[in-house]
């Protein structure tokens, strides 16, 4: 049981990381969520896909260095960077919609 423990645990904080900046993204996008999905399915989508791209990843895990100065700043990094993802897809899929609308209401449709 002590073998798989030293496995797992230089996992948290990688896998951690990496789920801040997908789940972030996955609640600043508009797409394919838009209020549909829960937040306990976009949540666990998010910890699906952050396990799915840190697994090609996996000889760097224990070199991530653990102590909270630097976590806390690669979070707040990660956060940062997956609010500046998510919002730009929205802002994006929200001119191509106005640009729609637009496009509509020129021909008489709307």
């Amino acid at each position: 049981m002590p073998a798989i423990v030293d496995t797992i645990v230089p996992w948290i904080p990688f896998v951690g990381l990496l789920s801040m900046r997908v789940g972030i993204v996955f609640a600043m996008m508009p797409v394919p969520f838009s209020g549909v999905a829960p937040v306990q399915m976009r949540a666990l989508l998010g910890l699906m896909v952050a396990y799915v791209i840190a697994l090609p990843h996996l000889p760097l895990a224990p070199h991530l260095p653990t102590d909270a100065a630097f976590l806390l700043r690669a979070a707040a990094t990660e956060l940062v960077l997956g609010s500046v993802i998510g919002l730009t897809a929205r802002v994006t899929l929200a001119a191509v919609d106005i640009a729609g609308a637009l496009a509509g209401v020129s021909m008489g449709l709307g």
